[in-house]
């Protein structure tokens, strides 16, 4: 357990120092998020495995994965992130119940939890839950992001009908200064308007 709880500490400490560097390429970006994310789920899986199984409730923190990916990503990113948080969780509490991993019963843990119905019950609920949040994240991250291109975009308006106007003005004041000197010119002598060399 300490083991795996070091290995993603330091996972996410490098992540993080990544992160303190400008970036690059945005696409090369959210490959690094996306590596992050599974290498995360993978090692709360394990911890999941080796604390408890479907006993502890350790297993939620899979909803905050989903959440941040919602927050992160756009579209299908989001829901593969979900998808591979259901599938690694069901596997575990699969492969518990079979006997293909090996389960480390919690002490105060109810023998209740590993009837087949209850199981079912609770991995139901869990799917549920994180396609529930997947998309409500993705559905009000894609309103915010509507909203951020069209301000985005009436902020490069503003820009463009700012620049026209004092390009306009510019080409006004040239306007009026010529008549007026072409004018004065014509009026005073000479003596007024020396010839430059």
């Amino acid at each position: 357990i300490i083991a795996t709880a070091i290995i993603t500490a330091l996972s996410n400490v490098c992540y993080m120092l990544h992160n303190r560097r400008q970036a690059i390429c945005l696409n090369s970006e959210i490959k690094v998020v996306k590596i992050q994310m599974v290498l995360d789920l993978f090692f709360l899986t394990v911890l999941v495995n080796l604390t408890g199984g479907i006993e502890n409730p350790l297993y939620l923190v899979y909803i905050i994965h989903v959440i941040i990916a919602s927050l992160l990503l756009k579209g299908k990113e989001i829901y593969q992130i979900a998808a591979l948080a259901i599938l690694l969780f069901t596997l575990e509490t699969l492969g518990e119940y079979f006997g293909v991993l090996k389960h480390h019963h919690l002490l105060s843990a109810s023998e209740t939890i590993h009837e087949p119905y209850y199981m079912l019950m609770s991995l139901f609920a869990f799917w549920v839950v994180l396609i529930t949040c997947a998309y409500i994240g993705a559905s009000f991250m894609r309103h915010n992001r509507a909203i951020k291109d069209d301000l985005v975009q009436r902020q490069n308006e503003l820009k463009m009908a700012d620049k026209a106007k004092i390009d306009f003005f510019r080409f006004v004041t040239h306007e009026v200064k010529s008549p007026i000197m072409r004018c004065s010119k014509d009026v005073f002598p000479a003596a007024f308007f020396p010839r430059r060399p």
